[in-house]
């Protein structure tokens, strides 16, 4: 090949190199992005946030989900303030319901979410 040849197929190349990285940068500026939402507060409700922790919204369809990872909890939500408040209160009826059984009734998975939610969530 000569070098003629080889700076035109390099620059062939090179030019497919920069629209497929356009493109890539096109995506991941138009890509939903998950929002971090610190909880502080249970208000209205008669719960204290006792070691705040963080939500992650992201969208999913038409609607929100709003995750706490360490609890293994979630809820949707037609918006991602909605899907917090809902969150919110499904973490309070867990507590609730967890609080109330023993912790011989059970097993693995709700007991760490028991053990989570005790350090995050006092009642008033």
């Amino acid at each position: 090949m000569t070098s003629r040849e080889l700076i035109a197929d390099t620059s062939r190349r090179l030019k497919r190199i920069e629209t497929r990285l356009s493109d890539i940068a096109r995506q991941v500026a138009t890509a939903p992005r998950d929002l971090w939402v610190p909880v502080e507060s249970f208000e209205p409700e008669p719960y204290d946030v006792t070691v705040p922790f963080t939500a992650v919204v992201r969208p999913t369809g038409d609607e929100f989900e709003a995750t706490f990872f360490d609890a293994n909890l979630h809820a949707c939500g037609n918006t991602p303030e909605e899907a917090v408040a809902n969150l919110k209160g499904v973490i309070l009826d867990m507590f609730d319901w967890l609080v109330e059984l023993g912790d011989d009734r059970l097993g693995p998975g709700p007991l760490q979410q028991k053990t989570v939610l005790i350090k995050h969530v006092r009642p008033r």
